[in-house]
């Protein structure tokens, strides 16, 4: 199915109306589940031995931010220590793949 613009627009207007109207629980919700990938996103890249500078900052900041009922703020540290978390996870495993020898 080919979508035209005025089709992309209209889905987009949707989804976006649709989003809006999420009742706050659903928001709290994804607040917790973002802040659990984050967690295990952490996890992992520390079992590693292999964690950014910042991205436990970033998590505890999510913490408090959603303590004190930020969400928007919560959800976007959140996300940001666990997207630094996966980069590191990424990262860790392309230097363990390449090989340094002369």
């Amino acid at each position: 199915m080919r979508m035209t613009h005025s089709t992309s627009a209209f889905a987009l207007a949707a989804g976006l109306a649709l989003g809006s109207a999420l009742p706050l629980t659903a928001v709290a919700g994804s607040v917790d589940k973002a802040l659990d990938q984050a967690a295990t996103a952490i996890a992992e890249a520390k079992s590693n031995d292999w964690i950014w500078r910042d991205t436990e900052k970033f998590f505890n900041e999510a913490q408090e931010a959603a303590k004190k009922g930020n969400k928007d703020e919560a959800m976007k540290l959140a996300t940001k220590a666990r997207e630094q978390a996966e980069l590191a996870v990424k990262q860790y495993r392309l230097e363990q793949e390449t090989d340094r020898s002369l």
